[in-house]
């Protein structure tokens, strides 16, 4: 038990950290605003098993300039009593971005676990991944290969009266290089599903994504689009 209490400080300094760190206008030099739009399908094999395919489309630049394309397969396995789930990732991203460059093709793979824990209405969840990302760049102009540590750190409340399910989540990537390592940056989300029916949600959201010093900072907002349709084989 008091192994368990002290697992669980790990979430909550995260969450500290987020609350007391909070980066003056000054520290990023550019600010956008841009629209994310996805369609899942999700496959539930089994108790255990589900399989989930998604793809993406990602405007920036004030919606007049397409960022990303890209196409996910996600495999994820339930255990513990549905408290830890691991997953496994597959995404090819076509990024349209780079000014110098029409079209970046990226390659990335990604392995999660993740930690849950219902509480009635409310589900906290943290989760850990570690992913690559291959491109096809030269390597005088960028690594061909980026690697990140991340964390995220999640929340969801459903209502009992509707169908309505709001959610805020709090990301930390940290660059994992011999140069330039360390922390990059910070996602923040808050958002709400909505079920049409049993196996159809929608999904609505605001994200913002923001680079830290001593890297080139940013700081981009999002409107997020989503359609979920899930398909059950038990």
């Amino acid at each position: 038990m008091i192994v368990r209490y002290n697992l669980l400080l790990i979430p909550l300094l995260l969450v500290f950290f987020l609350i007391i760190e909070k980066p003056s206008g000054s520290l990023a030099q550019s600010k956008d605003f841009g629209g994310i739009f996805t369609g899942e399908l999700h496959f539930n094999k089994s108790k255990n098993w589900e399989f989930i395919v998604k793809n993406e489309f990602r405007m920036f630049d004030k919606f007049t300039n397409v960022e990303k394309f890209t196409s996910k397969f996600d495999v994820e396995y339930t255990m513990l009593d549905n408290h830890c789930v691991l997953g496994v990732g597959s995404y090819l991203i076509t990024d349209f971005s780079d000014v110098k460059q029409l079209v970046d093709l990226l390659y990335r793979i990604n392995l999660n676990i993740t930690f849950q824990k219902e509480f009635n209405q409310l589900t906290g969840s943290y989760r850990l991944r570690y992913q690559n990302t291959f491109s096809d760049f030269p390597s005088d102009t960028i690594a061909q290969i980026e690697s990140y540590f991340r964390q995220e750190l999640k929340f969801e409340y459903g209502l009992k009266e509707a169908p309505i399910l709001f959610f805020a989540s709090a990301e930390l990537f940290f660059l994992l290089r011999k140069k330039d390592s360390g922390l990059e940056s910070m996602r923040t989300k808050i958002g709400l599903d909505y079920s049409i029916s049993p196996n159809n949600i929608l999904r609505f959201y605001i994200r913002n994504d923001r680079k830290l010093p001593p890297f080139k900072p940013y700081d981009i907002y999002y409107l997020g689009f989503s359609f979920l349709r899930n398909f059950n084989f038990q």
